[in-house]
């Protein structure tokens, strides 16, 4: 199992960990990541994802309800979690009941699904 939560510095690690993963990937069961910035960083945000989703299909999401969200509807911060596709929730709505949990305690979860972003 691999995280990576490094406070907006995972976009300068895009092209080795995509190289890393694509190389290792039979060896991670699992890798979560904390995405910032979705909307002013679209781009290396879509590459990123992708990029491993080649590799390990993502099973859960959950926004990170302190820093708002884009015109869109994308979360500016999300956690990803990667894994097998068999342990995928199946679910396109977030937050999970019983599973996610406000980042900050004192604001609402963000709520979101795949049909309201478009293009899922």
């Amino acid at each position: 199992m691999l995280k990576i939560d490094i406070e907006g510095g995972e976009y300068e690690l895009i092209d080795d960990l995509l190289q890393q993963i694509s190389e290792n990937y039979q060896k991670i069961s699992c890798l979560i990541m904390e995405l910032h910035d979705t909307h002013t960083r679209r781009a290396d945000f879509e590459r990123l994802v992708q990029g491993i989703s080649r590799w390990l299909p993502i099973v859960h999401l959950h926004a990170n309800n302190c820093a708002g969200v884009a015109i869109d509807g994308l979360p500016e911060v999300l956690e990803l979690t990667f894994a097998s596709a068999k342990h995928e929730s199946g679910s396109r709505e977030f937050p999970l009941p019983h599973l996610d949990y406000p980042n900050d305690p004192d604001m609402p979860d963000i709520t979101f699904s795949f049909a309201e972003m478009g293009n899922a």
